[in-house]
Order: structure tokens, then sequence, then C-alpha cells
């Protein structure tokens, strides 16, 4: 293409290619080098909206952009503006990466390159999951610690013990769960050759080991019912055969692992078994949640329809701690709601969930009437991560969700 007078002699699509790439890279690059990551992705991004001159499907960034845009209405009404910007800067890419595929979305010709090339480019993402979990639990156990102590304290370690590359255990958990999916995907394509797909299952399987070490509920659950939402939904015999199969592996290996560990055992029986105090605000994960959800939804009663606004959340929930006489570690920790749609009650009331919900339920009934598998797998594992994670909140979580969903609705049929 040609910009101005100056010749490149790389291809649009070839361009976003290698730019999507990049994007998705980014979990083997220091945290602080993210902003960068955006910014030459727009920057690419803009160049192919010059060379191609299209039109902004303004109905396409609405929906995708719809939980920020709410957001934003309800800084206007927070007493603390600064933490609510403050806040909103960290979910940007909901508005950024909606706003740079809103020009992508009616290019026909980029649209029909992704759906040729889409494993050329997301294939990258386990690989460098996996990367990023073999080189780091490879350096613990090499460096400081034996394989078993390695093993027991994995999820402390990458959350601390890596500096810049530092990622909560939760959120590598969920990288590690869409991975696996999106090599189940693939395995399924008829085009690749059986010695790939093998090559794909062992890969599918160091993840799977990767996500047991990390011992995360959320993900776990998340992923399960990711699996199960592909069987219900997509009634290929063949696709229902291979995510069952698949299904059993991940509950059969979970459930040893958890059975041989008696912390295992025990997080996962707090699903089961709650030890609910008011007065300490709960005993284990499980029940910190549910002491959470308790203040998050009295705060939500008294201001049911607008929230409390978006910069006012936290102080509102610290105070609801200390007055309900919780364990001074809820203020410590100063823990945010666990749940990014009880977040958004909160901070923009009623009204604003319905229209998010409806906007993800729409995008999600899309994805199964257009069988746009991909797009189901993303919307399905990081909605219902939601309920029991502020996902949209922390940058590793929303600088992947919204990438993705936004990626993977250029498979979608091209418009004519």
């Amino acid at each position: 293409m040609k910009i101005s007078n100056i010749n490149i002699n790389i291809s649009p699509n070839v361009l976003f290619h290698i730019l999507s790439i990049l994007v998705m890279s980014s979990i083997l690059l220091p945290f602080n080098f993210r902003p960068y990551i955006i910014a030459i992705f727009g920057i690419g991004v803009i160049l192919h909206i010059i060379a191609n001159r299209r039109a902004w499907d303004k109905g396409f960034f609405i929906v995708n952009s719809s939980i920020f845009l709410v957001l934003v209405i309800s800084l206007l009404y927070s007493a603390d503006f600064h933490y609510g910007l403050k806040k909103l800067g960290t979910m940007l890419p909901l508005l950024v990466f909606p706003f740079l595929f809103s020009f992508l979305i009616k290019n026909n010709d980029l649209t029909m390159y992704v759906r040729e090339n889409h494993f050329r480019i997301v294939i990258f993402f386990p690989i460098f999951v996996l990367i990023f979990n073999s080189v780091f639990f490879s350096w613990f156990v090499l460096t400081e610690f034996t394989f078993s102590e390695t093993i027991k304290h994995y999820a402390y370690l990458v959350d601390n013990k890596l500096g810049d590359y530092n990622i909560h255990s939760i959120y590598l958990s969920c990288h590690i769960g869409i991975s696996i999916l999106i090599l189940g995907f693939y395995i399924l394509d008829d085009r690749f050759k059986t010695i790939q797909k093998i090559f794909w299952f062992v890969l599918i399987c160091f993840l799977l080991m990767f996500l047991i070490i990390l011992n995360k509920k959320g993900p776990v659950l998340s992923l399960l019912i990711t699996l199960l939402g592909l069987i219900i939904f997509l009634k290929r015999r063949k696709v229902v055969l291979f995510y069952s199969a698949i299904l059993i592996l991940i509950m059969s290996i979970s459930t040893i692992a958890i059975i041989s560990d008696a912390d295992r055992v025990q997080r996962y029986r707090e699903l089961l078994e709650i030890n609910y105090s008011e007065h300490t605000g709960g005993l284990d994960s499980t029940s910190i949640r549910l002491s959470i959800y308790q203040c998050a939804l009295n705060l939500f009663k008294s201001n049911p329809i607008f929230g409390v606004g978006v910069g006012d959340t936290k102080d509102k929930l610290l105070n609801c701690y200390n007055e309900s006489g919780y364990d001074d570690r809820f203020t410590i920790e100063a823990y945010n709601t666990h749940n990014q749609y009880l977040s958004v009650l909160l901070s923009s009331g009623l009204i604003a969930l319905i229209v998010i919900v409806g906007m993800y339920f729409k995008l999600l009934q899309y994805s199964v009437r257009n069988s746009n598998i991909m797009l189901f797998i993303f919307l399905c594992f990081y909605l219902v991560e939601m309920l029991t994670e502020n996902l949209l909140e922390r940058q590793d979580g929303v600088f992947y969700f919204s990438f993705f969903i936004c990626f993977s609705q250029l498979l979608n049929t091209p418009k004519k």
C-alpha cells in the first residue's frame, strides 16, 4: 500500500496478522510494555484504515464498548473522580479495541483473510502461555526451590516473585483455560493433519497440568461450564464427542489432583461447606466472597437505579466492611466485589447491568446463530469467570478479553 509518499511493501492484512500476534505475545513481555503494544497495534490499524478507507461500524463499537461507556457516565456523579478516572484508565482496552476493530469489521478483504488464516494468528496464544509457564516454572526449580516446593507454591510465586512479569494466578489460569479451548477448537478442524492434532493434544495436557498446579477454582469451573456449553449448543456429533472427552479428561485429572492433596481438597470443599460468620466476614475464600456480596448488595439497595458511581465503589465497600465488623483483612486487602456483574450493579445501577448483560447475551446468541465457535468460546468462558472475578478491572483480564472478543467477530461471514 501507499500512504502519502511512503511505500510500504507489507500488505494491510499481513500487517494486521503480525500486530495481532504482537498483542498475544504481551504475556511474555514486562507488564509495563502493554500500553506500548496497544499503541503499536493502534497505529497499525490506523494505517490499515487509511489504506482501505473503510466506514466506521457504530453498532459494533457501541455493543463491544457498552460497559466502558456506562461506567464513564457513572464517573460524572462519583465523589472520588480521581480514583474513578484511574479505574477507567485500567479498563481502557474496552474502549480502544472496539473502536479500532469497528473500522475493520466491514472490511470484507480482511475478514476473509482472517477466516482463512486465523489459525496462524490465534495458535500463538496457547504457545506463548505454555512458554511463559514452562520457562518460569523451570526457573524457580533451577534457582531457588525444589520441584515439589515449586508445585506447591507456584500460584504465589507467579504473583509475587517475577518482578515486572508478575501475573495474578487467577488470570494466568484464565489464559490457560482459554488456551486449552483454542487448541481443542483446532483439533476439530479437518484441515489439519493427525500429527498436528496429536501435538496440540500434548500441549493441552501440559497446559492442564499447569492449570491443576495453580489450583484456582474459578477458571477450572469456567472451563468445565464452557465445555458443557459447547456440548449443548453445538449439535455436531464430532464436536459433542470430542468436547465430552475433554470434559471427562479434565474432570478426571482434576479429581485425582484434588484428592491427592489435602489443601486442594479443602479449597474445593469450600464450595459445598460454607463457613460463614457475619462478624468475621467469613473463614475461607468462598465465604469471603459471600461476605463481600452481602456488603455490595446492601449498598446497591441504597442506590438501585444509578449506583454509587465508579469512583466511589472502593470507599463504600471499605466503609461497609468496617461497619459490619468484618475481619481486618477485608480492609487491608481492600477486597473488590469479586463479581463483575455485581461491580457494575454497585457502580452504575440496575439499568446499566441490564444493558450490559443484554449486549453480551446478544453477542452470545449471535455466535450460536452464526456457528462462530471461537466467539462462543471466548464469551462463555469470560462471562462465567466474571461471576467470581472483576475480570475487566485488571489489565491481565481486560486486555485479552477485549481483544479476543473483537478479533473473533472477524470470523463471521463478511458483509456484502
